[in-house]
């Protein structure tokens, strides 16, 4: 079965928690629920990082997040070589999923001189990536967070996916897989717009600004249906923030026939969050990261 005929079996964003949709690309079929809870378990084992990969983030405390997420992973290889990896037993694609928002969130803490960021055994995926940014993880918030990273798993064969499959095609093992994917999906061309499409919101800065913007930059229509889920997620966070204006720029966009699409709804949902904003990216990779397993297991044959 191929990645796009999994993910098209449901509508997973607002069906099913990340964890069932990671499960469902990583394995194929809609997990059990014990198979749920031992899958749910081995990701809360596998969270908290080995001392070297911490140590490493610490030197790297004043990089972008997006450079230190990439060193990271690729580091992560290097320890599972030297079998200093105490999670090594777990699936090194179960450790990924697991393992990348610790290493952003680390990495925030280290820059802005906090504590550094404990894993939490009792809490789910989503509450315990918003607790470790030190961010609000009542349940409407996770529920949400759930749904922003399961409408984002997956993207079809983009520059990212496909740098993860001609890695593994050369023999390339799955952590160098995954860094080539990080590196591509950096770049402006794939991820990357997240930012620019963060800056031109901040351009326009109001939304009776948006149709000199328009005419200025000729933006064209650029709907695509899965923003809808990430609207009304932030849509519903902004009636309790009271944080609107960039929900009411998307709106005039959208009248002006110049729809910011996935990314501008995404920077919305981010932004009610109250993730930082150069953690936008590394975000996203935490969700796509599911996507590029199953791609990587496809290319393969799941032989990672």
């Amino acid at each position: 079965m191929d990645v796009e005929t999994t993910i098209s079996k449901i509508d997973l964003a607002g069906q099913v928690s990340f964890e069932e949709a990671a499960f469902l690309l990583l394995y194929k079929h809609i997990p059990k629920r014990a198979e749920l809870i031992a899958f749910s378990t081995r990701l809360s084992k596998a969270r908290a990082l080995p001392l070297q990969i911490v140590e490493l983030i610490k030197t790297l405390r004043h990089a972008r997040p997006m450079t230190v997420l990439r060193t990271a992973v690729s580091a992560l290889g290097a320890v599972q070589e030297q079998q200093a990896d105490r999670a090594s037993r777990i699936d090194p694609r179960e450790r990924l999923i697991a393992r990348i928002p610790t290493i952003f969130a680390t990495h925030h803490a280290c820059r802005s001189g906090a504590a550094l960021p404990v894993p939490h055994a009792g809490f789910g995926h989503s509450k315990n990536l918003l607790a470790m940014l030190g961010l609000a993880h009542d349940d409407l918030r996770v529920r949400l967070t759930d749904i922003g990273l399961v409408t984002q798993a997956e993207q079809g064969t983009g520059a990212s996916a496909f740098a993860a499959r001609v890695a593994v095609n050369a023999g390339a093992d799955i952590f160098a897989a995954i860094t080539a994917a990080l590196g591509s999906f950096d770049g402006p061309g794939q991820g990357g717009a997240i930012a620019e499409t963060a800056a031109m919101l901040k351009e326009i800065g109001s939304p009776d600004r948006a149709k000199e913007y328009v005419r200025k930059h000729r933006k064209k229509a650029g709907e695509d249906p899965r923003a809808q889920h990430l609207r009304a997620a932030a849509e519903e966070l902004a009636a309790i923030t009271r944080r609107g204006t960039t929900l009411e720029i998307l709106e005039a966009l959208h009248m002006l026939g110049a729809d910011a699409g996935l990314r501008g709804w995404t920077v919305a949902f981010y932004e009610q969050l109250g993730i930082p904003e150069d953690l936008y990216l590394p975000m996203s990779a935490a969700s796509r990261i599911t996507g590029w397993l199953a791609h990587i297991d496809e290319e393969t044959g799941g032989r990672t």
